[in-house]
């Protein structure tokens, strides 16, 4: 009838019951991309930030320019983003109990992971900024350290590249993931380390970024710390699955009520 519609929360235009799963594993879908986007982009601008409050401390190391920041956030990250906001749905989503509909698209260990990631590359920039201290001492403190924001600039915009991989689930391994490398994530991972590195290896345009040629050596170096983060979160998870941490979190009640010619899910369409 007209009133249990008005009355109902979700109103189901068939008797398939395999509408409301399709619904129901849609709708978890759309959640857990919304989830991926936000908690990579957090996730790798709290390295940005432990980086540029790691580095106020030290006066013989010069900070990131305003132009390198803004080109990390907006055109490395940017595209990654977006793809693990279509990535491919995870399976094992409908084995999940309901949400309930309070629970905050966040968990609290999604923001100890942001913390985690945030301070292992802040490390791993802090590295790349005293390595050419170092490396060559005959070179004076402000230009090692000049060189040394460059190498930190190219691994705050090409770590966040790999961490993407790691940011399709929150506990599953990505060797476990299928498909492995997703093609929107894989092409976007490539187009924006293309930019970068466009930006970096162009002689003319190294002035404007204020970057430097790097030998061989120094590449291995900012592959090696780049690259650092995937095992790293690796880890985490692995010590996650161990103590029994999952990605199922406090279930909700749901009750179904019939009415007429409609029948309402209680709380299905906010907690799916």
């Amino acid at each position: 009838t007209d009133v249990a519609r008005e009355a109902a929360d979700m109103v189901i235009a068939d008797d398939n019951f395999a509408t409301i799963v399709e619904a129901v594993r849609e709708g978890r879908a759309i959640w857990r991309n919304i989830q991926k986007f936000i908690f990579f982009l957090l996730s790798s601008n709290a390295g940005l930030l432990a980086a540029v409050f790691a580095v106020s401390f030290f006066t013989n190391l010069p900070p990131l320019t305003p132009l390198m920041i803004l080109w990390i956030n907006l055109v490395t990250n940017g595209l990654p983003a977006l793809a693990l906001g279509i990535d491919v749905p995870d399976p094992t989503q409908m084995r999940e109990p309901p949400r309930r509909s309070t629970a905050g698209l966040l968990s609290a260990r999604d923001w100890l992971g942001m913390a985690a990631v945030g301070v292992w590359m802040g490390g791993a920039a802090m590295i790349a900024y005293v390595a050419p201290m170092h490396a060559d001492e005959t070179v004076s403190g402000w230009q090692a350290g000049s060189h040394g924001r460059a190498m930190a600039f190219s691994l705050l915009a090409l770590s966040p590249l790999f961490h993407a991989f790691n940011c399709r689930s929150a506990t599953a391994s990505i060797f476990k993931l299928r498909p492995i490398l997703p093609l929107a994530l894989v092409g976007a991972v490539a187009v924006s380390a293309g930019i970068h590195l466009t930006a970096v290896l162009i002689p003319s345009l190294r002035p404007v970024f204020r970057t430097f040629s790097m030998n061989a050596q120094e590449w291995t170096l900012l592959v090696v710390l780049s690259f650092s983060i995937v095992p790293a979160i690796e880890i985490l998870k692995a010590i996650g699955r161990l103590f029994g941490a999952s990605e199922v979190v406090e279930a909700a009640p749901v009750s179904l009520r019939g009415g007429g010619g409609a029948r309402e899910g209680k709380n299905a369409s906010k907690s799916a």
